[in-house]
């Protein structure tokens, strides 16, 4: 996963398609696995996403769950965007 912060409120990131296969051992029934993932975030909430370059309608439980797993452990709690990425589904902080 690669993670890039925007100004002080937004982040992207991306997740390769090692990552969304890993995290279908988690989530067996995975839409995204094999796939590449990128979403973007601001403290307002998700405002952009892609799977593999296209924007499908997505489980929005799963995408949340795939970004609360994978980038809560690496955004610091404190960005203006963790609540709404991370903190309200359950992420720890």
């Amino acid at each position: 996963m690669r993670l890039q912060l925007h100004g002080s409120d937004a982040f992207t990131a991306w997740f390769s398609v090692a990552d969304t296969t890993e995290w279908a051992r988690r989530w067996p029934c995975s839409a995204f696995r094999g796939r590449r993932v990128r979403v973007s975030f601001d403290s307002n909430g998700l405002f952009d996403y892609a799977v593999n370059g296209r924007q499908p309608d997505v489980d929005a439980h799963e995408l949340s769950a795939l970004v609360c797993s994978l980038v809560g452990p690496r955004l610091d709690p404190e960005h203006p965007a963790y609540f709404v990425a991370v903190g309200q589904f359950g992420g720890e902080s």
